[in-house]
């Protein structure tokens, strides 16, 4: 190399001796800064050897390596840019299932720094679900379950997936691959949506009316028993996803309906008034004497709420008074 040239150090002292000691090949990377480039190169030293077996000689073949230098730098840049900006854990492990390399969202899910982990087996990192992971198998794996502890104490819940590795000349395993879904938040909510659910389905069971949930396609989503009891005939229509119509058809079919004139009318306009006004009601009377009135209020995604009163004890004493009314107008 020229005055502005530098050349990284070959230790031909290191090779000799490595030779001799009875290594077959020795590789060596060197760059070379040549008019302000850099140069890349790689070079392969091995023994020399006579008939006879007898080491004679040490010899090197080198051959530049620039181009693929930059790209697999190139490469590298773009996984580690993949790498930050991921929203999963980017994990890499050896044969044994030793981790090598943890992405920086490592610290945000855990608690921990790449460094600190690195090096521990990949099973250490929690409680696996399922069936174990293994080397044995060397098979790709998706959606794993694990139960790990954040740094804090908090239990954070993860999905690893994964690909095994294979050297590109020999086909050797080198290990897996993947990545690591921190499920915590979605865990989280779903449990919190459940235990709203629970307690809602709680409260409407004790609510003392009738109580039906109708999506904005008029079709049931929920009903509580004291609304299948007032319809205790037509249990078997009674069901999440029935449409409303087909309820009250089934209802008329078993004459479950007798009044007043127009009920069923009455009934099934009563959606379209409560989405007009806010709320509308009307009053049915049912086989075996009982009276129901029926509100309903719209929702705000389009769907109605029926709240199903039993009347029948008001009934009668409207009919009681109007009995008396009309005793007492005829004496007079």
């Amino acid at each position: 190399p020229g005055n502005n040239s530098r050349q990284s150090m070959i230790e031909l002292d290191d090779i000799v001796s490595r030779i001799i000691a009875g290594e077959d090949e020795i590789p060596v990377k060197i760059n070379v800064i040549k008019g302000g480039t850099e140069v890349y190169f790689h070079s392969r030293h091995f023994p020399i050897r006579d008939a006879d077996g007898i080491l004679v000689g040490i010899g090197g073949v080198f051959r530049e390596g620039t181009a693929q230098w930059r790209e697999m730098n190139h490469v590298a840049e773009r996984y580690e840019d993949i790498a930050r900006l991921s929203f999963d854990i980017i994990w890499e492990t050896d044969p044994d299932l030793n981790i090598t390399y943890l992405s920086q969202r490592t610290t945000e899910v855990l608690g921990y720094h790449p460094r600190e982990l690195i090096g521990s087996n990949l099973l250490a990192l929690g409680a696996f679900e399922g069936e174990p992971i293994t080397t044995l198998r060397r098979s790709p794996f998706r959606d794993v379950a694990v139960t790990a502890t954040h740094r804090d104490g908090r239990i954070r819940r993860l999905k690893l997936s994964g690909l095994p590795m294979f050297a590109d000349e020999t086909g050797t395993f080198r290990g897996f691959r993947g990545t690591a879904t921190d499920m915590s938040a979605e865990q989280e909510a779903r449990e919190i949506a459940l235990t709203s659910r629970d307690q809602l389905t709680t409260a409407i069971e004790n609510v003392s009316e009738g109580f039906v949930l109708y999506d904005e396609h008029h079709r049931m989503v929920l009903c509580n028993n004291r609304f299948r009891e007032y319809l205790a005939s037509a249990h078997r229509i009674l069901f999440p996803g029935a449409p409303f119509r087909g309820i009250l058809h089934g209802l008329a079919e078993r004459g479950m309906i007798l009044g007043p004139e127009n009920a069923m009318d009455n009934w099934l306009d009563l959606r379209d008034r409560a989405l007009r006004d806010g709320e509308a009601s009307t009053e049915i009377a049912l086989a075996g004497g009982r009276w129901l009135r029926i509100t309903d209020r719209p929702t705000e995604d389009g769907g109605i709420v029926s709240i199903v009163s039993d009347i029948t004890d008001t009934k009668e004493r409207e009919e009681t008074l109007r009995s008396a009314k009309e005793l007492a107008e005829q004496g007079s």
